[in-house]
């Protein structure tokens, strides 16, 4: 996800928490990334953007499967 994306947006989207609920999640920043390819997950739809500081979920013990899912984005 990119720097500027909403986090509780983009973890609807991971499918780590659902809307109106509240988590606690751990984001890593990973730096300049070439491309964002759009997808709509979880009724949150993403936008394709070039160049740009990105962000992704740090699984724990409780979101490891669905986190995983979402790093291979």
């Amino acid at each position: 996800y990119t720097t500027d994306s909403s986090v509780a947006s983009a973890a609807v989207h991971a499918g780590l928490v659902e809307v109106g609920k509240t988590a606690i999640l751990t984001v890593e920043i990973v730096g300049e990334q070439t491309g964002f390819v759009p997808s709509t997950r979880n009724g949150i739809t993403s936008s394709q953007w070039q160049t740009w500081g990105g962000f992704r979920f740090v699984p724990d013990s409780s979101t490891r499967t669905a986190a995983s899912q979402q790093l291979d984005m």
